[in-house]
């Protein structure tokens, strides 16, 4: 009977020190991802290119903006509701696999959405300051 009791303990012991190993290595598998991720650039939240040839692409629209946008990203409906509020006239394309709108978005190299297209700039990602500096250009005229 003495036998099975300390069977049972050398098991246990053995399972909390097999538990131990696991999470030292949990955590140090942990400290690399974060330091990985601390030591690469983030990716730009957004940018503005200077593109004049957009005009081409622009005039399959009557309107001043294209906003590139997905169903499921937040930050499209946060950049459809400020062009919106601050009176941008705008067509919105939603991009789905392989549709139009994202074989667009695919040929200017677009990483992120929301992408917006003037006839002069290519806003990639939300950024009201950005966008800011030239939504007077984009207001609509009635």
């Amino acid at each position: 009977m003495e036998g099975e009791g300390t069977r049972s303990r050398g098991r246990t012991r053995l399972l909390l020190v097999l538990f131990a190993l696991a999470c030292i290595a949990l955590g140090a598998l942990t400290g690399r991802m974060l330091a990985s991720r601390d030591s690469a650039p983030p990716p730009p939240d957004s940018m503005i290119v200077e593109a004049s040839d957009n005009r081409r692409l622009m005039e399959g629209t009557q309107h001043r903006m294209i906003l590139y946008s997905q169903p499921t990203c937040a930050a499209s409906t946060r950049a459809r509701g400020w062009l919106t509020r601050h009176g941008v006239d705008f067509e919105e394309r939603v991009i789905e696999e392989s549709n139009a709108p994202w074989r667009e978005v695919k040929a200017m190299n677009a990483r992120m959405t929301p992408f917006m297209v003037t006839a002069t700039h290519r806003i990639q990602g939300f950024d009201p300051a950005r966008m800011d500096e030239i939504a007077g250009d984009l207001r609509a005229t009635h």
